[in-house]
């Protein structure tokens, strides 16, 4: 695996024709909206429809070729990166914080970083071809609108919506008078600009006093823009007329981005999907959800020809729906879903709270792959407050009130993926970017990393121990005694269900072999009293680890340690608790040994 490190971040992209000298401008919007055709990934998930498919070759196992990490702050990033240029040249663009990037998408490596802009990049952004070159469009949220050259990054012009941006970032549409570039503002109107960066006064469309809460959307044929508003409705905008063609009142605010299949708009908020007809706004179908959709759907064809949407919540679920929003299937990975899907022609890609990345089989729901992206990073943590007392760390003696101490979390991942000639790239929370490829070059199995064993210590405390290969770790044998260690694969992953444990070459129960895929621990339960297990005897006990990597690449490990019944317990070293003095007591008086008229704050 190669390592690069800078900078990468929240991306969604929107574009008109391929880049890079790949395509002239395109023409209509027609072609604008198609499907992603797996040789360039040139808009925020995949067309301008929203549908997240893809027909793209990719193959089980993916490899992680590269990881990009970056120094921008992290935070949820629900957007998907930009793949561009012909075959063999192909670079990945993405904002994050206050600049634009371009990697080389088959090393990571920086080819350039955009100026600085004034205000953060928080929404989608947009990718514009025409003669006078390829451009990169950044709303910013303070309000500007900046077209960057994709060749250098370089700022080419810079247009003021007059107002801030939070959601709505730059799409491209065909309106009477031309190409237009349209951002949604939070004043609720809808500017439309120019290819050169001048606005149209002519074109005109408004929400009110409404601010945009979600992306937009275009219909297959071009005409029609979805928004959601702050208001619970979804705006449809005509694109000719530049006028409010009708809204729907939805249950609730939605915050994702409304998807297009077909002849229908797809909208989720809260606990609920639902679906319009695109003509004219009726409902279709709603469908209720046991957990909050926190990421927009994913709709594409089956096998019949027939629209699937799929869809993930934060309790775990995963739903594949028909055209109808009758239930296909529903499975539980485990752990909350955030991401947005990729739906691809036999399986969907998406992303969990616990930096997961996995693969789901389309015709069943059945986890295929999964991947830890370790998007563990130390972040600013402020000191704990216990009454007006500020605590500092561990309980630590007292802190002034703006210090912070470091915290490593696990973030999760939002993004929607992009995948590109046999490679795909996914956006962390934690403000990395993940390169992956189907040409698997892994060679390497799995690994173990600080094994240790967890045993009663002096004071009758669980204490874990370190176990060496050179020297075996002698401890007493009674119970309760459990193994743990990391486990990790960097190139295709490890296959949960391929570990196995023995002890003493006895195969260890299923139930007593514990791995969270997470975090990349493995405990093993050897010993416990509560389950009819008392002591184990003397004599060397030689533990022995299998398992595999979804490349086939297999791990054979192995390590000992010496069961002495007559050793002493480990010695504690958690530190003796700090006795507590006799404290005064309030007579009504002066408190005895203190200051008069004084004592103690507790």
């Amino acid at each position: 695996m190669r390592t690069s490190s800078r900078f990468i971040g929240r991306t969604g992209v929107v574009t008109v024709s391929f880049l890079l000298g790949t395509a002239p401008l395109m023409a209509q919007n027609a072609a604008l909206v198609g499907a992603s055709n797996g040789v360039s990934w040139t808009t925020f998930k995949g067309d301008f429809s929203r549908t997240g498919s893809s027909a793209a070759n990719i193959t089980l196992p993916l490899s992680l070729q590269w990881r990009f990490s970056s120094e921008a702050p992290a935070r949820t990033y629900p957007t998907s990166a930009l793949v561009l240029g012909a075959p063999g040249q192909q670079r990945v663009f993405f904002a994050a914080g206050r600049n634009v990037y371009c990697l080389d998408t088959q090393t990571g490596q920086q080819i350039w970083q955009s100026p600085t802009f004034n205000s953060s990049v928080i929404t989608p952004i947009t990718a514009l071809s025409g003669e006078g070159g390829d451009l990169i469009l950044a709303a910013q949220q303070g309000g500007r609108l900046a077209a960057l050259r994709a060749t250098d990054g370089g700022r080419a012009w810079e247009g003021d919506v007059r107002s801030t941006i939070n959601n709505a970032g730059p799409i491209v549409v065909n309106t009477p008078r031309g190409q237009r570039i349209l951002t949604a503002a939070n004043s609720g109107r809808i500017v439309a600009f120019t290819l050169d960066g001048t606005v149209d006064p002519e074109w005109k469309a408004s929400l009110g006093r409404t601010s945009p809460s979600t992306p937009m959307a275009l219909s297959n044929d071009g005409s029609l823009l979805f928004i959601g508003g702050s208001d619970s409705k979804l705006y449809v905008i005509d694109i000719q007329k530049g006028v409010v063609a009708y809204t729907i009142q939805l249950r609730g605010t939605s915050l994702v981005s409304p998807v297009v299949a077909g002849d229908q708009v797809i909208t989720s908020s809260r606990r609920r999907l639902a679906s319009y007809r695109v003509a004219g706004g009726s409902a279709a179908w709603t469908f209720d959800t046991t957990g909050l959709l926190i990421a927009s759907p994913a709709v594409a064809k089956d096998a019949a020809g027939k629209n699937v949407l799929y869809v993930g919540t934060r309790d775990g679920s995963f739903y594949a729906l028909d055209e109808a929003g009758k239930q296909i299937w529903k499975t539980s990975v485990g752990v909350g879903i955030t991401g947005t899907p990729l739906a691809l022609p036999t399986m969907v890609l998406v992303g969990t709270s616990n930096g997961l990345f996995l693969a789901l089989d389309r015709a069943t729901g059945r986890v295929l792959w999964e991947y830890r992206l370790k998007t563990e990073r130390v972040v600013a943590q402020a000191a704990q407050s216990v009454g007006n007392v500020n605590v500092g760390a561990e309980g630590g003696p007292p802190v002034d009130a703006a210090q912070t101490e470091p915290q490593t979390r696990i973030w999760s991942v939002s993004a929607a993926p992009s995948a590109v000639n046999g490679q795909l790239f996914l956006l962390g929370d934690n403000a990395a970017l993940y390169g992956f490829t189907t040409r698997s070059f892994d060679a390497l199995p799995p690994r173990v990393i600080e094994p240790s064993l967890a045993v009663p210590d002096d004071r009758n405390k669980i204490s874990s121990l370190l176990l060496s290969p050179a020297t075996p770790l002698v401890v007493p044998g009674q119970g309760p005694i459990y193994f743990a260690a990391q486990m990790e694969d960097t190139g295709s992953g490890i296959d949960p269900a391929s570990i196995q444990a023995s002890l003493d070459n006895v195969a260890i129960a299923p139930d007593a072999v514990n791995f969270r895929s997470g975090t990349g621990i493995l405990t093993l339960t050897l010993l416990d009293p509560a389950k009819g297990g008392t002591t184990l005897s003397d004599g060397l006990r030689n533990l022995t680890i299998t398992a595999r990597d979804y490349a086939g690449n297999q791990l054979r490990y192995s390590i000992g340690f010496l069961i002495d019944n007559t050793a002493p317990p480990p010695v504690s070293t958690e530190p003796e608790p700090t006795p507590q003095e006799d404290l005064p007591v309030d007579n009504g008086g002066d408190m005895g040994g203190g200051d008069a008229g004084g004592g103690q704050q507790f």
